[in-house]
């Protein structure tokens, strides 16, 4: 997209946003047994219970500053950006971060058990999703996680 079609402070916003589901999703896993760390400071534990609605607003920023350059191209009746070359940028962008992450929370969860190498190769290959089971072992809500 080139600078002129960028929104930057959209663009901003939905960093925000993706914060704030990380700082939601730390939070959340920093319980202990059935508690949250800060369950007893009523207003900060709101506070961080509450981010998790960044989800939302990260959802429909991205929707509509990725769908901005196809949008304009059609108004302005001009070539459309490639679907194709959107896809690979996107893909080199995220998959070497979600294999990082899977495999920094698989290790600090599982190592080194080799109970859990089918998930592992699941996730790395994106065929968890198929498998009911343990489509939230790595990563996903803490009660879905397996004991070790």
């Amino acid at each position: 997209m080139s600078a002129a079609t960028r929104f930057a402070e959209l663009e901003s916003y939905r960093g925000i946003a993706a914060l704030s589901v990380v700082i939601f999703h730390a939070y959340q896993t920093s319980r202990i047994t059935n508690a949250y760390v800060y369950e007893d400071q009523f207003f900060l534990d709101a506070t961080l219970r509450a981010l998790n609605h960044g989800v939302a607003f990260f959802f429909v920023l991205s929707g509509f500053l990725i769908f901005l350059p196809f949008a304009k191209a059609a108004l302005d009746q001009t070539t459309t950006p490639s679907p194709r070359g959107f896809l690979i940028r996107r893909a080199i962008r995220i998959i070497p971060l979600y294999y990082i992450a899977i495999i920094v929370v698989w290790t600090t969860r599982y190592w080194p058990s080799t109970e859990a190498w089918r998930d592992l190769l699941q996730h790395l290959t994106f065929t968890h999703v198929f498998d009911n089971q343990r489509i939230f072992y790595t990563i996903g809500p803490r009660g879905h996680w397996p004991s070790k």
